[in-house]
């Protein structure tokens, strides 16, 4: 239920009385972010990049829905969406890599904005944080750092996610791109798939 868009509208700030947390075995997180949003500001000035990262917003929230996630919250000009499937997750993140240019040209946003994105899946504590429903845990953090990695154009997996969902999702307009790496605040080296639209 955490995941329905309708559920969040309606009830978001009432389904865990505060201090309450609830433990969910399995969620799919994407985070997404622009790239170079603070040279956008610099370079249209306040009021024309808010109005691009807010009109962004839009773009992201449509593609999440309809991908049957949920759009958990917006930080500066980034947004953290659940589903309650990872093919969902990486779908809604295709989607938007495949669609942000022209949405853009639809939009007269030039040049057109590029996002990063990161996509994981696995157990997180679900509570009330500031009025709303939010997930926090390992899971969160991994996603988070996963689209930290993103370069831009591209959606960052962990190798093993990537292995669960390349025979559920259509991946074949994009390359796919493994390496490993260190991320900030885990302790180890990870195999990461980078997928980028050709």
């Amino acid at each position: 239920m955490t995941t329905l868009q309708e559920f969040r509208d309606l009830f978001s700030s009432e389904a865990l009385a505060p201090g309450q947390q609830l433990s969910v075995k399995n969620i799919a997180l994407l985070f997404s972010d622009l790239k170079g949003s603070t040279s956008l500001y610099e370079g249209v000035g306040d009021a024309s990049a808010y109005g691009r990262v807010n009109r962004h917003f839009d773009f992201v929230r449509q593609r999440v829905i309809r991908q049957h996630g949920t759009v958990v919250k917006t930080m500066g000009d980034g947004v953290m969406a659940g589903f309650a499937r990872l093919d969902d997750a990486v779908a809604a993140a295709i989607s938007m890599q495949r669609e942000i240019r022209d949405w853009c040209a639809s939009e007269g946003i030039d040049p057109a904005l590029t996002l990063k994105i990161g996509v994981h899946h696995g157990p997180v504590i679900a509570m009330t944080a500031n009025d709303h429903l939010d997930y926090f845990g390992r899971t969160v953090n991994l996603a988070a750092r996963l689209g930290e990695t993103a370069r831009g154009g591209d959606v960052m997996l962990l190798d093993d996610v990537y292995d669960e969902v390349r025979s559920l999702v259509a991946l074949d307009s994009f390359s796919v791109e493994r390496f490993t790496a260190e991320m900030r605040g885990i302790d180890r080296e990870l195999t990461l798939v980078r997928l980028v639209v050709v």
